[in-house]
C-alpha cells in the first residue's frame, strides 16, 4: 500500500465513527497493561501518612516522624527511640530512594530486595528496591543486634569496663590419700605420681589408686590432710 493509500485508509477511519471508536479501545487495550507494570504499587496498609516501613524477608522496620521505631520479627515486636535529627535524615534518604525507584517495573520473582511502604504526593504506595542498600543494611543490622543480644562491646566499652564480668566456674581440685597396702596395674610410668593422678581424674575415669595413693575428685579448695 503505497502513502496515497495510507491516508485514504485513515481519512475512511476518521469519517466512521464506529471504526474510531474500535480503534481507541484498542490502543487502550494495548496501553493499559504496560500502564499497570509500570505504576508503584498501590496498597492498604497499615501505616499512616507520617510513617515509614521497610520489609526484608520477614524482617519489618516502621519509623514514625516522632521518633518511635519498630522492628519486627517472628520472634516478636522491639522497639527503639531516635532524634529528630536521625529521623530526618532517614525519611529524607529513604524518600530519595523511593521516588527513584518509583517506574520501575514489578520485580522478578526471587528478586532480592526491600519493599518500602510509605505516602508519595498524599497516596500511600508500595515500591520494591532491588538488591543491597548500604544505609538500609546497618539500620538493619543495628535493630537485629538489639532484638537478639548479641551486639559486641566497643572499644570504648572495654577501657570505660562496661564489658560483662565473666562468671568464675569452679575448678577441681585433686586430694591424694596414702594406701596402706600397694595395688599394682594402675601405675601408667614415666610421671610422677600426681601428675598420673590427675590425668587419671580428667580423663573422667572416677576414683583409682596409682602407687600406694588413692585418686579421688574432691571440692575442697585445699588438700584434706
Amino acid at each position: 500500500m503505497d502513502r496515497s493509500g495510507v491516508n485514504t485508509f485513515f481519512k475512511d477511519i476518521f469519517k466512521d465513527r464506529s471504526s474510531l471508536l474500535l480503534l481507541f479501545i484498542a490502543l487502550i487495550l494495548i496501553l493499559l497493561p504496560i500502564l499497570i507494570l509500570r505504576s508503584p504499587k498501590k496498597v492498604t496498609d497499615t501505616i499512616r501518612e507520617d510513617q515509614i516501613k521497610i520489609q526484608k524477608g520477614d524482617r519489618t522496620l516502621i519509623v514514625s516522624e516522632d521518633g518511635s521505631v519498630e522492628y519486627i520479627t517472628p520472634d516478636g515486636v522491639y522497639y527503639e527511640t531516635w532524634d529528630s535529627e536521625r529521623v530526618s535524615n532517614f525519611f529524607k534518604e529513604i524518600r530519595a530512594l523511593a521516588k527513584s525507584n518509583l517506574n520501575k517495573p514489578p520485580p522478578k520473582e526471587g528478586a532480592q530486595g526491600y519493599w518500602i511502604t510509605l505516602y508519595i504526593d498524599g497516596e500511600l504506595v508500595k515500591i520494591f528496591v532491588e538488591g543491597t542498600n548500604e544505609y538500609i543494611e546497618e539500620i538493619l543490622q543495628e535493630l537485629e543486634e538489639l532484638a537478639t543480644g548479641e551486639e559486641e562491646p566497643t572499644l570504648e566499652d572495654v577501657f570505660s569496663g562496661n564489658t560483662p564480668t565473666p562468671t568464675p566456674q569452679a575448678i577441681p581440685t585433686y586430694t591424694f590419700f596414702p594406701s596402706p597396702t600397694p595395688t599394682p596395674g594402675y601405675f601408667v610410668g614415666g610421671g610422677s605420681v600426681e601428675e598420673d593422678c590427675r590425668l587419671w581424674l580428667e580423663q573422667g575415669l572416677g576414683s583409682t589408686v596409682i602407687s600406694n595413693t588413692v585418686c579421688i575428685l574432691s571440692s575442697s579448695p585445699t588438700p584434706t590432710p
